[in-house]
């Protein structure tokens, strides 16, 4: 029996992974989700994104679960129930953002549908600048925009509790902002690049595996009954978790060294191709 048979559970990241470069959806992943949901497999959805930076057209298709924030925050479509896990407070914010200020980082928060650059004064027009970039971004990838706030003086600010905190800044920057986050007494934070110039911390518990884990006790399915699929590096705890992993052609180094097998890239449809290839071709023979 070919270990794809044992495949019941089917997840994957958006962005670089599901997604086409503009932020839509090909016709070829969107007739792959339908197709893989008359087979009868249970489909999810794991990003970093927030719930409502998610492209509509993903709860147009029969995904089971939407899962936002690296696996903060868990949405079961079919029973329309949204849970959340624990976030990160001001005192963990602050102490974060030292660490970044130190190794020449601009902060960014994400608090409901609000957007915080936070950073030394030094550094504001290098965070307009990149707000700007990252605005036509958004329009680009048809992203919903969130409100952007700056600041120069994060213990005046007046914000609840936060599921992630990022850190824009050079790579050499932002690999040794991670090793220093990373190096702090009883590691209470998750650290991962999901790309060269941008670092996310979460707290040390919440990851995209755990998110995947939950997701099978949900479903009374063994974790090694799972295949999942992602890019960067906060996909490594997903892929690690699930009984089959797949990187993408484009992921980043780490992620394709775990990987039991890499995709063609998102660019070519990478998705639809190892799924009819491997999966659905396996299945039926």
């Amino acid at each position: 029996m070919s270990k794809f048979e044992n495949i019941k559970l089917i997840a994957c990241d958006l962005d670089g992974t599901f997604l086409s470069f503009n932020g839509t959806i090909s016709n070829n992943n969107k007739n792959t989700i339908f197709r893989l949901k008359e087979e009868g497999y249970i489909l999810a959805v794991i990003t970093g994104r927030p719930l409502y930076s998610i492209p509509n057209e993903i709860f147009n298709l029969p995904f089971d679960y939407v899962v936002g924030m690296n696996g903060q925050i868990l949405l079961d479509t079919k029973n329309n129930k949204i849970f959340e896990k624990e976030k990160l407070n001001k005192d963990n914010i602050i102490e974060l953002h030292n660490i970044g200020i130190k190794n020449i980082s601009i902060t960014n928060l994400h608090y409901q549908e609000k957007s915080y650059l936070v950073m030394g004064k030094r550094h504001l027009i290098f965070g307009i600048a990149f707000n700007t970039l990252n605005q036509i971004r958004f329009v680009f990838k048809q992203m919903k925009k969130s409100q952007v706030q700056y600041s120069t003086n994060l213990e005046k600010m007046e914000i609840d509790d936060i599921a992630k905190v990022c850190f824009i800044s050079l790579h050499t920057n932002l690999r040794k902002l991670q090793n220093e986050i990373n190096s702090l007494p009883n590691q209470p934070y998750h650290t991962f690049m999901v790309a060269k110039n941008w670092l996310e911390v979460m707290p040390s518990n919440i990851n995209k595996g755990e998110a995947l884990k939950d997701i099978a006790i949900k479903e009374n399915i063994n974790i090694s009954e799972t295949i999942s699929f992602g890019d960067g590096e906060n996909d490594i705890p997903m892929l690690k978790a699930s009984g089959i992993s797949v990187a993408m052609d484009n992921a980043m180094k780490k992620t394709k060294n775990i990987a039991d097998y890499i995709a063609p890239s998102f660019l070519e449809d990478g998705f639809y191709k190892f799924v009819n290839e491997k999966i659905l071709k396996e299945k039926n023979g």
